[in-house]
């Protein structure tokens, strides 16, 4: 038996929820895209079924947050054996107590009633799955290459308009709205000088300086499957030369690295196999073995990349990233 839970719902206030992410893999199973659900699915007698169970059905939730799916009227659009009230839980899982269980997410609090059933070793699921999701289908890919390429016009406007780190955040919202994306995949990272050197920076505070190397790293969001895109620039020509020095640098090191074992889990490429490229350096303000020039800049590069069977296509191609292209591109500007 393998028990997959939704997203739980999670709150800013008493009554007020945050905008809903759900669980990729529970919404990779099942297409369901509402909180508080589980997914169950058992083999007996070489006989496969899946369950859903729903919240009830409640007329005051109907009045706060909308309509959604209940177990009266969800069976046959998700095409799964069985959709049940999550009132029958207990006694399903009970009647199941002898299976070896998987879980996805062992610590989810949906799966609390699992933790004492009279079974074995409960296992994790979840490297399952992602076994599953890794070779994606043509309709997963034309998905992906959406995404990209909503992120990259989207990016090519902050590029050329934007003069604060909240203004460049605001805009590539806005933008991939505009062009039919569905919100960010993940926190944008949108950073300016000093600033460019914390790896995760969402504070959204500095502004775009003359003489400033500016990084974003974003990513857009259609249909559950993301693009996800970093590049840096030099807000005006001024600063162009540093780029031009540390991006053969940048790339001669990582490609040392290539050749290196440093993967945690090591697969063949095979078709339709997506990978994330990025290359780093960040050189802090405080550092001691180089030039003052050099000191206060975060330097990353990173593009999505779909491995087919005629060799690796970069879907995230629609923003040259080398140092001539970012800097002339800022000249011009300014």
């Amino acid at each position: 038996m393998a028990i997959i839970p939704s997203s739980t719902t999670q709150y800013s206030a008493p009554d007020v929820p945050h905008p809903f992410r759900q669980n990729m893999n529970y919404f990779y199973l099942t297409g369901h895209d509402q909180p508080d659900a589980l997914l169950v699915c058992t083999l007996t007698n070489n006989t496969f079924n899946d369950y859903l169970f729903l919240p009830p059905f409640c007329p005051n939730k109907l009045r706060w947050e909308g309509p959604s799916l209940t177990s009266r009227n969800s069976a046959e659009s998700l095409e799964l054996s069985k959709v049940l009230d999550f009132s029958e839980i207990k006694s399903f899982l009970w009647s199941h107590e002898h299976c070896h269980v998987f879980m996805d997410n062992l610590e989810s609090s949906w799966l609390l009633i699992a933790h004492d059933l009279n079974v074995g070793d409960k296992k994790c699921i979840s490297p399952f799955i992602s076994d599953m999701r890794i070779r994606k289908s043509d309709w997963e890919a034309s998905k992906m290459a959406k995404s990209s390429h909503i992120l990259g016009e989207a990016l090519k406007i902050v590029m050329n308009k934007s003069v604060k780190e909240m203004v460049g955040l605001l805009s590539q919202y806005y933008q991939c709205d505009l062009l039919g994306g569905e919100g960010f995949a993940f926190p944008p990272v949108v950073a300016c000088g000093d600033n460019s050197t914390i790896i995760h920076y969402m504070k959204y505070k500095g502004e775009f300086r003359r003489g400033e190397l500016i990084l974003v790293d974003s990513g857009c969001e259609v249909g559950h499957y993301c693009s996800d895109m970093t590049r840096v620039w030099p807000s005006c020509g001024e600063c162009g030369q540093i780029l031009k020095e540390c991006f053969p640098v940048l790339r001669g090191r990582c490609m040392n690295v290539c050749w290196r074992p440093i993967w945690s889990v090591l697969r063949h490429l095979k078709d339709k196999i997506r990978l994330i490229l990025s290359m780093r350096l960040y050189i802090s303000r405080d550092c001691g073995y180089v030039y003052d020039e050099y000191r206060g800049i975060g330097i990353r590069i990173e593009d999505d990349l779909l491995i087919t069977q005629n060799g690796g296509h970069v879907l995230t191609k629609k923003i040259e990233k080398s140092a001539r292209a970012q800097t002339i591109r800022n000249t011009v500007k300014n």
